[in-house]
């Protein structure tokens, strides 16, 4: 991918004069919205709108951006203004996967290694070709993975800016916006192997990855991995090689996250909430709000939840195609949904494919709509999951969402997210 070098990153764009005239909308120095989601609660979020005029940025490359990122936490507002490819170094050339390669790797040898006839099932992968691989992998970490401090807003300048490759993460940050950009293909070269219960393959990098952050809203993004499908992938080791993880991941007690108006694109899997790799989490105290999303073609997990009071409403899941797909919302015990008037827009997708519960207590839901956008029929997703297991989930999730700037009628939903969701065309 071809690009330019960075602008203005010493001399920022001075009130934004240069970029944006007083006569357009700047979204660089918007702020949520007092009752959108969880994130308006306890002070809201402004991201960096405070920023002075010496804390606004445009970038046009890695090397910009990631400048921009280490200006500390003052309040900042990064503009994104055309492609930014993490897999570049400093002057621009591209890393292929085989750059980050540690001596001694390469997937085959990987491959051989831990075929189940050589490699124990039930052992994880050690030895000096597992070590190579977590070298090589944090040899490409060091490029793609970028670092938010809090009081920060990054948007996209047009809706063509995109951010390929690259994991945005927020680690122990509060008050942050990200918005109007295209996330395109965040992948890991090097996923580890996991032999137990039948094998899977695990990719490190979502493109968002929230950790112990608070205040984040995530607005008017698309999330995409068209450069490298999952459905393409080949299979090593009896299993599919996944290179992507979840587009967005919340996880360790992350609090207070609205996620509106984004499209998310053909993932496996699309969102996870609430993982805390065995640390006990507090349901209470990871609160996420998704509105006005576009789940196309996503396979699994839209959300998965495995802790957190979510409020999920007037989403649109498009399933086009039955055959990877397996289920959008999936439940863990923690788990406290609220769904109201969601549209599961298929010809074909039946009513117990909506949800998998893993071992969850409750659901509530009310308002859902399945079939084509013109002729879809109301769908009791509870009472059908409880009509085909013994073990029931209660209506139940104890507690009630107020915070909303209304709810759609389920029947408008296919119109508004079509139309509304994803980058804006900012004049």
């Amino acid at each position: 991918m071809a690009h330019t070098p960075m602008v203005a990153l010493a001399a920022v764009l001075f009130a934004a004069t240069s970029v944006v005239s007083a006569a357009e909308r700047d979204l660089g120095h918007e702020t949520l919205t007092p009752n959108d989601g969880w994130a308006s609660f306890s002070g809201g979020t402004s991201g960096g709108a405070a920023a002075d005029r010496t804390r606004i940025y445009t970038v046009q490359d890695r090397r910009g951006l990631q400048a921009a990122l280490q200006d500390g936490d003052k309040p900042k507002i990064i503009y994104v203004d055309g492609d930014i490819d993490a897999n570049t170094d400093d002057d621009g050339g591209s890393i292929a996967c085989d750059k980050y390669a540690a001596p001694g790797f390469t997937l085959d040898a990987y491959v051989q290694a831990f075929e189940p006839a050589v490699w124990s099932t039930s052992t994880q992968p050690s030895g000096p070709l597992e070590d190579a691989r977590r070298t090589s992998q944090q040899n490409q970490a060091a490029r793609v993975q970028l670092q938010v401090g809090s009081n920060t807003t990054i948007v996209g300048l047009h809706d063509t800016a995109f951010v390929s490759g690259a994991q945005l993460a927020l680690n122990g940050v509060d008050n942050v916006i990200i918005r109007n950009l295209n996330f395109e293909d965040t992948y890991d070269c090097f996923p580890s192997w996991d032999p137990s219960d039948g094998g899977s393959w695990s990719p490190r990098y979502a493109s968002l990855s929230i950790s112990g952050s608070t205040h984040v809203w995530i607005d008017h993004n698309s999330f995409d991995t068209s450069l490298h499908p999952d459905a393409g992938q080949p299979v090593f080791l009896g299993r599919e090689f996944q290179v992507h993880a979840s587009a967005l991941d919340v996880s360790h007690g992350s609090d207070l996250v609205t996620v509106s108006w984004n499209e998310f694109h053909d993932y496996d899997r699309a969102v996870e909430i609430g993982a805390a790799e065995g640390t006990a989490v507090d349901p209470a105290k990871v609160r996420v709000t998704l509105h006005h999303n576009l789940f196309q073609g996503t396979a699994t997990d839209a959300p998965r939840v495995r802790a957190g009071q979510v409020h999920l409403y007037n989403n649109l899941y498009d399933i086009p195609d039955l055959s990877r797909y397996q289920f959008s919302w999936g439940l863990d015990p923690d788990a406290r949904l609220f769904a109201e008037n969601n549209f599961f827009l298929s010809s074909d997708a039946r009513p117990n494919r909506l949800l998998r519960a893993f071992n969850a207590s409750a659901l509530h839901t009310s308002g859902t709509l399945l079939g084509p956008a013109l002729s879809a029929a109301p769908v009791d997703v509870l009472a059908v999951y409880n009509a085909e297991h013994d073990a029931q989930l209660a209506p139940d999730v104890g507690w009630t969402p107020t915070l909303t700037l209304g709810v759609d009628a389920t029947q408008n939903v296919v119109g508004a997210v079509r139309d509304g969701a994803g980058p804006l065309s900012v004049p």
